[in-house]
């Protein structure tokens, strides 16, 4: 019980870091002269100082963008002949559809990067027109690494050769798509995405989002996983690296697990809310 309320404790300390910046709690601070009433936030502070380190992501900025318009996936799964579905949907493309691959990839050191790779429709072929990739440290996920390479991809397309017309962003990261649909959480790399998403529509694109298999060989995607692994293993880091909300809150899952495998190494924790108490009322407790 200890180490479920000390991960527990964590985890609200990490998100105090995120509020606003006038919240009426603000974020624990390791000054004791600040919020004397509330002597808990010292505490948080220390329980959190050893994580909360380097530039941290912003999730207080207002997203006045809309999210994507998702399109149906050409592949339903991963074992369905993804690589032909997906070659047959890139043949009812128009020409001049611009299509985008992005992906991310994480190493064991904990090193992240992402890629991404443009290519045209022409004549039932894609062309490339250009690609990249990032370093983005140790302080952030494949999640983080999908939604910014998203945002490097499209701003790209700022300076590319290619006529204004439909651009589908192909994303193998569910999680994402999901992000970018609503960004309920004000993701930062996911609101930069939306936001020149957004500029975009303005200059005469027309952008959208669909799933994409991944390790399936389709070609788009697997040069964008080349990328993403070769900007986990740059040593230059991105301008735009962070330490991000969803590195910070896995790294306290990751401490209450290796609590737990010492102190109680013959079972396992669960995640989840224990059934047996869904039907209790607390008017009863």
């Amino acid at each position: 019980m200890e180490a479920y309320l000390d991960y527990l404790s964590l985890r609200y300390a990490i998100r105090l870091h995120f509020l606003p910046q006038h919240h009426a709690l603000g974020p624990p601070l390791a000054l004791s002269d600040t919020y004397p009433n509330l002597p808990g936030l010292h505490y948080l502070y220390a329980l959190s100082k050893h994580l909360v380190q380097g530039k941290l992501e912003n999730r207080t900025t207002t997203l006045t963008a809309d999210g994507t318009n998702t399109l149906p996936s050409p592949n339903p799964d991963k074992t369905t002949t993804p690589q032909q579905l997906h070659k047959e949907w890139l043949h009812t493309l128009p020409n001049h559809t611009v299509v985008i691959y992005t992906d991310s990839s994480k190493l064991e050191n904990g090193s992240v990067g992402c890629g991404w790779a443009t290519f045209h429709c022409g004549d039932q072929q894609l062309y490339r027109l250009g690609e990249g990739s990032c370093h983005l440290g140790n302080q952030a996920e494949v999640y983080d690494a999908e939604l910014h390479a998203i945002q490097e991809a499209v701003t790209s397309l700022l300076t590319t050769t290619a006529p204004q017309a439909t651009a589908i962003i192909c994303v193998d990261n569910r999680a994402a798509l999901e992000t970018l649909q609503f960004n309920k959480h004000n993701h930062e790399y996911a609101h930069r995405a939306l936001e020149m998403i957004s500029d975009l529509n303005l200059l005469g694109w027309e952008i959208s989002t669909t799933w994409c298999s991944s390790h399936c060989n389709i070609k788009g995607n697997e040069r964008a996983n080349t990328l993403a692994k070769r900007g986990a293993t740059s040593a230059v880091p991105c301008r735009f690296a962070l330490t991000t909300k969803t590195w910070l809150l896995a790294q306290a899952r990751a401490e209450l697990l290796r609590r737990w495998k010492t102190e109680l190494p013959l079972s396992k924790p669960s995640f989840k809310f224990p059934s047996h108490l869904h039907g209790v009322n607390c008017a009863d407790t």
